[in-house]
């Protein structure tokens, strides 16, 4: 079981990275002026992502061991970011892009895409790595894991940040959003060598045998 909580490991580190959603709706709402029909449409596409990230992973990512999964995930989270760098600085209107074009390759819509590649191929392995008889329980406690990484841990971590560091609301965004952009950068560095806890291939595959 050493393989598996390794796993656990790695995803609760991750998960208390902050997160900063709360204060992306204050950004898109007042400073980008996205209506509530467009934030709605937003949200069916980052669902669609999220189809979109898995039938990506099963047509060319399937044989890809996890590792290698996260470091792609984390390569397009980086990407989102920047698109997110140029979006606050206005480089898409100068350009002639509109802000609703350009959110949906920020990180916003993205991140479900990354938990479609990397999230749910990791439950699989749980399901796979689980001893007999004890499948159920080792499912149950490894889904509540990832799912207290994907957001809860992040929020909580995001709004006590922002709250005594930080101190963005809906009268500053626009002014000080920069700093969750580069603070995202940053938690990439961070991810990166989180991604190194995470068993390598060999050490799975023995457990699953």
């Amino acid at each position: 079981m050493k393989v598996v909580w390794q796993f656990y490991l790695y995803w609760l580190l991750v998960g208390i990275m902050p997160s900063f959603s709360g204060v992306s709706y204050f950004l898109i709402k007042d400073v980008y002026k996205i209506s509530d029909l467009q934030y709605g449409i937003l949200s069916v596409i980052s669902t669609l992502s999220m189809l979109f990230g898995v039938a990506i992973y099963q047509m060319w990512f399937v044989k890809y061991d996890f590792r290698t999964l996260c470091y792609i995930s984390l390569a397009v989270g980086i990407l989102s970011n920047f698109v997110d760098l140029l979006q606050f600085n206005r480089v898409n209107i100068e350009y002639g892009i509109s802000d609703m074009a350009l959110i949906c390759f920020g990180s916003g819509v993205i991140g479900t895409f990354q938990f479609a590649m990397t999230q749910l191929p990791c439950l699989v392995l749980f399901q796979k790595m689980a001893p007999e008889h004890v499948e159920s329980t080792v499912m149950a406690f490894s889904a509540s894991i990832v799912n207290l990484s994907r957001g809860f841990l992040g929020e909580l971590t995001g709004a006590y940040i922002n709250k005594q560091f930080i101190g963005i609301d809906g009268t500053n965004v626009g002014e000080k959003f920069y700093i969750i952009i580069y603070l995202g950068f940053f938690m990439a560095i961070y991810n990166f060598y989180m991604i190194k806890l995470i068993p390598l291939q060999k050490e799975i595959t023995e457990v699953i045998k």
